[in-house]
């Protein structure tokens, strides 16, 4: 594709195994997700604002050079590691099912959805996300859990992980507390929340 002026490509569920868009360097949205991509180089992309690179077949991305990325999706891929440290304007992001046994959002201050369910991660530091509103971390190897950091943490799924205690702040714990919101925290029956774990 040489249309250098193009800033939206879809090209969904096409069964691609390979994408070239290294001349589409005023691109601001790429959906290419459901394909059977192995690489996306996105180096040339600066302009980049949405990913969805979900369900293929990628191991490694790239998104050090997208600087002005807002929303990522990449989840079901083979994604073992992924470097979010120059994404600072990220505030959605989905990285389900992949094979992640670390992530670093420490440097994603705007963030306020997170889906990192069906993983590897053994920790979440989300001291620096006080924007957060969604973590979504259930399936992983999470045994511990400070969410006390984050105003309103609105919806939360932390089932199935090795957690006993969840620490939360007032407001959480009210929240919680009354039937009435508690449909949309999700903890397993033998797991409790407290402004203090210890």
């Amino acid at each position: 594709s040489n249309n250098v002026l193009l800033d939206t490509i879809k090209i969904g569920n096409s069964a691609l195994s390979s994408l070239d868009i290294s001349n589409n360097t005023s691109l601001k949205y790429l959906y290419c997700n459901n394909n059977e991509l192995t690489n996306l180089e996105l180096n040339n992309n600066t302009e980049l604002i949405e990913l969805n690179c979900s369900y293929n077949n990628l191991s490694n991305l790239d998104i050090t050079n997208n600087l002005l990325l807002r929303g990522l999706i990449c989840s079901n891929n083979n994604l073992t590691s992924i470097d979010l440290t120059q994404n600072q304007v990220l505030k959605g992001l989905s990285v389900s099912n992949n094979n992640l046994f670390n992530l670093d959002v420490s440097q994603n201050p705007e963030l306020y959805m997170l889906y990192c369910s069906n993983n590897n991660l053994t920790g979440l530091d989300l001291s620096n996300n006080l924007e957060l509103e969604g973590l979504i971390c259930n399936n992983n190897n999470i045994s511990s859990l400070n969410v006390s950091y984050i105003p309103f943490m609105l919806l939360l799924d932390c089932r199935d992980n090795p957690l006993t205690c969840i620490q939360v702040n007032s407001w959480q714990l009210s929240n919680v507390e009354s039937a009435l919101n508690y449909s949309y925290w999700y903890i397993d029956t033998d797991d409790y929340v407290s402004l203090n774990c210890n």
